[in-house]
């Protein structure tokens, strides 16, 4: 799948320290699959990103929760 694929470059970039908060809305538009380790990738994401952008966060945990 290109979608876990590119969520997987972009946590590896995070895990680095490169600032990758400008790809919080498309990983999160990532979260409406059916592929658990793609939703469990976005989730990592989530929390890293969460404090830095709370409100987008909010709308996002309200999509995960659908």
């Amino acid at each position: 799948d290109k979608r876990k694929d590119a969520v997987k470059k972009v946590i590896a970039a995070m895990t680095v320290g490169k600032d990758v908060s400008s790809l919080f809305t498309d990983v999160v538009n990532c979260m409406q699959t059916e592929n658990l380790e793609l939703k469990k990738l976005v989730y990592l994401y989530l929390i890293n990103y969460a404090k830095s952008q709370p409100d987008l966060a909010i709308l996002a945990v309200n999509t995960f929760v659908k």
